[in-house]
């Protein structure tokens, strides 16, 4: 391919990845008009909104595998098509059951494109240039993050909720049409012949989506300790020991235990929580502590967040170029871990914090070292992964940081509530949310342990 071909093709997979990304929580500012049409409960609300990250999360292993046995360019076609059936028979729906299933479609082929995605511009790019175009990666997530829930807001004024699906299709069709004319890769290179593990793949998913499942819904729902969720607790640990024996027989298992081993790829894997984790708190806790814990409005919180979503797309451009020109990972990743961990100091640590000025500003900070962690991490996670496995090393980087800020979601929910039965009001926000940052600056101290433990970084051309 020449450089300009090359380009065009990428400039169609971060159009589908910025689309895959956003369509996550552009559908937030339509949910009430959505449930009001649609005579919608509390708890479909929840599904609605929680339906297409989980199976985003769940089935990322899956491709990932996938993206080692056949052609990445059909498997991203695949995945475009999935998310086009679900996002246009979500706004056919008349039900709001309707709406939770073909969530879940749109996640699975969003699972898809985000992974399958990255694999595709690893083999387009050679190592020197990969975190460049990685930290491009990192900076259309941010935007898509950034722009989506008010792109959905203006799609529901203009349109009505039917519509922020709607929306969506004609990006998937040019997307569609310019991976097909443009990217050319190379054959998938013949491994040994072995069955897809799919017993291992169905208990992965179900034991991950029982598990998100039980924490994000049932478990606040029924207590922790009710029947029913000891009942589900019980199933969990038999899947687990099932789906442990499974894969220690699997010829080429889903998830290889080696890639779980004590060693540098288990360190990539502690610092993507931390991205996860700080990424989640950040963004949705600091708006909690703008609007509930100082009581301002969701306007003026919304203009204090603006700070922190510029500096992770920066941050992620900034760090890309400067790996790409120096060859060295390492530094710039522990400069993004330790940035992280000192942007949550002040919230964790600064009793009784009222000045917005200052919360932003750490936000800020937050979000600059999450942009030079966030897609960086995966292109050092690659250095380590022998070619046999390099999607499903990949796909599981993204799937710990999916599954790290799904389960804050449910823990950060209980320490919120926890605060607020102590004392009730702004009072109750504010001791919430300072606790919610201090078990972030926590484990963002474990991911600047994890980012120092890994071997010296060089140009990553050969797997460790």
């Amino acid at each position: 391919m020449t450089n300009s071909t090359r380009n065009l093709a990428f400039g169609a997979l971060v159009l589908s990845l910025f689309f895959a990304m956003a369509s996550n929580t552009m559908v937030l500012t339509g949910m009430p008009q959505l449930i009001g049409d649609l005579g919608g409960t509390q708890t479909e609300y929840t599904w609605i909104v929680t339906t297409s990250l989980l199976l985003l999360t769940v089935t990322t292993p899956v491709w990932g595998r996938l993206a080692d046995r056949v052609s990445r360019k059909r498997l991203v076609q695949v995945a475009i098509v999935i998310y086009c059936v679900g996002t246009i028979a979500a706004g056919l729906s008349v039900a709001p059951w309707m709406i939770i299933a073909c969530r879940a479609i749109i996640g699975i082929g969003a699972g898809g494109i985000v992974t399958v995605v990255q694999l595709i511009v690893t083999d387009l790019t050679t190592p020197e240039e990969r975190p460049r175009y990685f930290g491009y990666l990192g900076a259309v997530m941010a935007a898509a993050a950034v722009a989506a829930p008010a792109l959905g807001g203006l799609i529901v004024d203009v349109g009505g909720w039917r519509w922020i699906f709607f929306a969506t299709f004609p990006l998937a069709v040019i997307a569609f049409t310019l991976i097909t004319v443009l990217v050319r890769l190379p054959p998938p290179t013949p491994q040994t012949a072995a069955p897809f593990d799919l017993a291992g793949a169905l208990l992965t998913l179900g034991t991950v989506l029982l598990a998100m499942v039980w924490i994000t819904v049932i478990a606040p729902a029924t207590g922790w300790l009710s029947a029913t969720s000891l009942v589900i607790v019980g199933v969990l640990v038999a899947l687990l020991l099932v789906g442990l024996r499974v894969e220690r027989r699997a010829v080429r298992p889903l998830v290889p235990p080696a890639l779980l081993a004590p060693g540098p790829l288990l360190g990539v894997l502690v610092a993507s929580v931390t991205v996860g984790v700080a990424t989640f708190a950040a963004s949705v806790y600091l708006a909690m502590f703008f609007q509930n814990g100082l009581g301002l409005s969701a306007g003026a919180s919304g203009l204090l967040l603006v700070p922190m979503s510029a500096a992770t797309l920066i941050g992620s451009l900034l760090a890309g170029r400067t790996i790409s020109r120096t060859g060295r990972d390492k530094p710039m990743l522990l400069a993004g871990a330790i940035t992280v961990a000192v942007g949550l100091a002040p919230l964790a640590l600064v009793p009784d914090l009222a000045n917005p000025v200052v919360a932003a500003a750490a936000g800020l900070v937050i979000g600059g070292g999450v942009g030079m962690l966030s897609q960086q991490l995966v292109a050092t996670g690659q250095r380590f992964l022998r070619p046999a496995d390099l999607g499903v090393g990949s796909s599981l980087i993204l799937f710990v940081r999916s599954l790290s800020t799904v389960l804050a979601l449910s823990v950060f929910g209980i320490v919120i509530a926890t605060a607020l039965a102590g004392q009730a009001g702004a009072d109750g926000y504010l001791a919430g949310t300072q606790a919610v940052f201090q078990i972030c600056a926590v484990i963002a101290l474990a991911g600047v342990a994890a980012v120092a433990a890994l071997p010296g970084s060089r140009r990553a051309d050969t797997p460790s």
